[in-house]
């Protein structure tokens, strides 16, 4: 098994099947878990303040995994041994908590793609980090290129933002931020489409939540454009 470190970028609200969730990662597998400082101020310093404590870790793999993300351990070491072997920024697509807008978070651009048992391992532009597998050596490369900043008395490198975003003209989140900073390194994301994350929100929301927004309630394929 590859050592690997579970990285929660959590405000502590997590909820209960989530915990579950991590706790049976833990037990099975005996891996450190890193979690932000209370007086980070928002999802972004965060975020930075976790890669950093994470790339002083020996363990190579970090495993991002949110505070509403409810997944099979099976699927997270997936991701885990994936990254070990050479995808070194490798997730699952997962829908948004927008019942009826179809909104997934992986960034395919155009094409076909099918999840679950018909799925595969395919190139994206982009991943939301609802469970994420980086390996230190992005951390590495983006360390060379970032100049540090200080917030609240701290310095920190700033792998995740959510500002405007001159070089595509959006304002991306911060997960979105960090995978095009990735790409400009020559680092490619993937997104595995036979794992499944379940969003946890008012229900637990799931692809079928963006297949029947979209009439394809009895296909999990989708060919289309990035919304």
């Amino acid at each position: 098994m590859v050592d690997f470190l579970i990285v929660l970028p959590s405000y502590r609200s997590a909820s209960k099947l989530h915990e579950r969730f991590i706790r049976e990662l833990v037990r099975a597998t005996g891996a450190g878990v890193v979690e932000p400082d209370a007086g980070s101020p928002n999802i972004c310093h965060a975020r930075c303040l976790l890669a950093d404590t994470a790339y002083q870790a020996p363990e190579s793999v970090h495993l991002w995994i949110d505070d509403d993300t409810i997944a099979k351990v099976d699927d997270a070491l997936s991701l885990v041994e994936q990254c070990a072997a050479g995808k070194r920024i490798v997730g699952a697509d997962y829908a948004a908590k927008e019942s009826g807008t179809g909104r997934l978070t992986a960034g395919f651009g155009s094409g076909k793609r099918s999840y679950f048992a018909a799925g595969s391992t395919m190139p994206v532009k982009w991943l939301g980090f609802g469970m994420v597998a980086v390996h230190r050596t992005v951390l590495t490369a983006m360390i060379k290129e970032l100049a540090p900043v200080r917030v609240r008395g701290r310095s920190v490198h700033p792998y995740f933002i959510s500002a405007p975003d001159p070089k595509y003209g959006d304002y991306p989140s911060s997960d979105v931020w960090f995978c095009r900073r990735a790409a400009e390194l020559g680092i490619q994301s993937w997104c595995d489409t036979r794992i499944r994350i379940m969003h946890e929100g008012p229900y637990s929301y799931g692809i079928e939540d963006a297949m029947m927004s979209l009439s394809r309630p009895d296909k999990l394929t989708l060919e289309s454009e990035d919304p």
